[in-house]
């Protein structure tokens, strides 16, 4: 499982209300390609709501290193993300 937070203590309110759309257009997503949510919500560790979401775990490079290292052309970048 991971985990997703904003930075504890001093996000704006535009951070904030990305955050939410994201967590709440991801947890509307089913597809094989996408992380599932299992879980939203906000805690308090005594410096006001810390707002995360937890999702599926997936082992492996970040898609722009696995990019970089292969060399993938505009083609072969676009035939992926069509995977």
């Amino acid at each position: 499982m991971a985990l997703k937070t904003l930075r504890y203590g001093g996000h704006s309110e535009t951070l904030l209300r990305r955050f939410l759309v994201e967590t709440e257009l991801l947890g509307q997503l089913q597809h094989p390609g996408i992380c599932q949510i299992f879980e939203a919500g906000s805690l308090d560790f005594g410096a006001g709501e810390q707002p995360f979401f937890a999702m599926e775990f997936v082992d492996g490079l970040p898609l722009d290193d696995y990019v970089a290292r292969r060399e993938l052309d505009t083609r072969s970048r676009l035939l992926l993300f069509l995977r």
